[in-house]
């Protein structure tokens, strides 16, 4: 449960009228448009729905199709957006599959607001008070990452707010991914995307909120930060080569179905039944592939 704005930090004048005081009313978000038009357009509907429009500055959103169709059908997506696209950075294309570390690298450089607020294509706010509940984390920190559900401890891009000024610290959201063979033949421990941004702020004497998560769809998929932040997971990995799209399973598409269609992050009603009957059918069939398989390699051991 997060704590109300601590009223003696705001200047004299906010304290007489608290709503009409937000320090995030100069706000720059970004975000990487990846194959999958829909969440994008999903970003920018509930950004709209969810966030007071004098606190948004601008959106940016990387093209990273890098096309003339496909920067115009996102600038068709919302008037107030800019859309930016980047040279292939081809370092990180054999690791990743995408190059996000580097784009996201130059565009947290021209953003013009005084904080910046990355969101990945397939994360976006779902309640209105998002944006009230970072600033009241902001009264005493500087900055807000979520935490990588996966890595306790590391950040997660999903979702990060931090000021301007932070991009000149300088903010790398490669480091530690081009791991490097080190002098005793050791291949250091690589970290993806942005995993590092969290300890870039702290060693730079910044106060950080590591937002953790927690698991939506009554624990099967996606995760919430703040109670007002939904991250899907590998969104936007269809339109991707074998290294994005090899990470899809069917649980991927049935929840997508929930959260683009519907609007829902939580199994109700005749819902959990329907996942239940699936996550059975698809175990049963994986159990049978592998007996099947079992019995073909004893077939032509004893063949042999």
């Amino acid at each position: 449960m997060l704590n109300v704005p601590r009223l003696k930090q705001w200047p004299f004048w906010a304290r007489l009228c608290p709503a009409s005081f937000s320090p995030l009313k100069n706000l720059s978000v970004i975000t990487a448009h990846f194959h999958d038009f829909r969440w994008t357009e999903m970003l920018l509907r509930q950004l709209r729905a969810t966030t007071p429009a004098d606190s948004l500055k601008e959106i940016l959103i990387i093209d990273q199709d890098r096309t003339a169709e496909s920067s115009a059908r996102l600038t068709a997506l919302d008037a107030g957006v800019r859309v930016v696209q980047y040279p292939r950075d081809e370092r990180f294309f054999g690791v990743l599959g995408h190059d996000h570390p580097a784009v996201l690298n130059q565009a947290i450089r021209e953003a013009q607001g005084g904080w910046i607020c990355l969101f990945d294509s397939d994360a976006h706010p779902i309640k209105a008070g998002w944006l009230a509940a970072c600033e009241a984390i902001l009264q005493d920190h500087d900055a807000i990452v979520a935490e990588d559900p996966l890595r306790p401890g590391l950040a997660h891009p999903c979702f990060m707010l931090f000021q301007r000024k932070h991009t000149s610290l300088p903010l790398r959201f490669e480091e530690g991914l081009l791991a490097e063979r080190s002098t005793s033949g050791k291949v250091a421990e690589r970290y993806d995307t942005g995993r590092m941004i969290r300890r870039q702020l702290t060693q730079a004497g910044q106060r950080v909120h590591l937002a953790p998560p927690r698991r939506a769809f009554d624990g099967h998929w996606g995760d919430l930060y703040l109670e007002g932040i939904y991250h899907h997971g590998s969104g936007s990995f269809k339109g991707g080569n074998e290294l994005l799209t090899r990470h899809l399973t069917w649980e991927h598409e049935f929840f997508e179905q929930w959260v683009l269609n519907r609007g829902e992050y939580e199994l109700r009603g005749t819902a959990r039944g329907v996942y239940q009957f699936k996550s059975t059918a698809w175990d049963l069939r994986n159990k049978a592939v592998t007996l099947l398989q079992r019995c073909r390699n004893t077939f032509q051991s004893q063949k042999v």
